[in-house]
């Protein structure tokens, strides 16, 4: 066992032995993230969701893959944790230094995907000034994506609403700066 598989080490310990491992190609590539619907196979064609039957395929991985790792792989959308789990086994048994990925999500009104939960926009949630239940919103969207594999989101975006020409105005708190700093505290605690 290589010192930064070693969990019982400090972190800084690992992480020195880790990245002094690390080619700058391999650096660059934690970097990188990738569209997930270039690795599986058995997607629906048409709304390009996972379903029961997708399945990750070795070939698109080890073609995007490679041994070098990747850093994150989004648009995924996982029907379940067992599509991640074999993204995850092939990028720690297929890659040099065997380093998992990340899978990511956009949580803007929910978790994506068949059978979770829809909730409204961030800004229609400001629009209650409820703390607590904007708080139980990120429980929610936190919950399904944990079931599905899923270690991070793209939400809740934190701009000001300032112009409501811009295309993502729905997607924030709105434009009040005290209101959308209480909500996003909310939304992650």
């Amino acid at each position: 066992m290589k010192p930064y598989q070693d969990a019982t080490l400090p972190i800084e310990e690992r992480l020195s032995d880790l990245l002094g491992r690390m080619t700058i190609r391999e650096k660059v590539r934690q970097t990188d993230m990738v569209d997930g619907a270039n690795l599986v196979s058995d997607r629906d064609p048409v709304t390009r969701r996972c379903t029961d039957k997708t399945r990750a395929d070795p070939e698109k991985l080890r073609a995007i893959v490679g041994s070098e790792g990747i850093g994150c792989i989004h648009d995924l959308v996982p029907h379940n944790a067992a599509l991640a789990n074999e993204i995850q086994r092939y990028c720690r048994e297929n890659t040099r230094l065997g380093i998992p990925v990340l899978i990511s999500e956009e949580g803007l009104h929910g978790a994506g995907g068949a059978g979770n939960t829809i909730l409204p926009q961030m800004i229609a949630m400001a629009a209650t000034f409820n703390r607590d239940l904007v708080r139980q919103a990120g429980a929610v969207i936190a919950a399904e994506m944990r079931a599905r594999g899923i270690h991070l989101t793209f939400s809740p975006v934190l701009e000001i609403a300032r112009d409501p020409r811009w295309g993502r105005t729905e997607e924030t708190f709105g434009e009040d700066t005290h209101l959308a700093g209480e909500l996003a505290y909310s939304i992650v605690k």
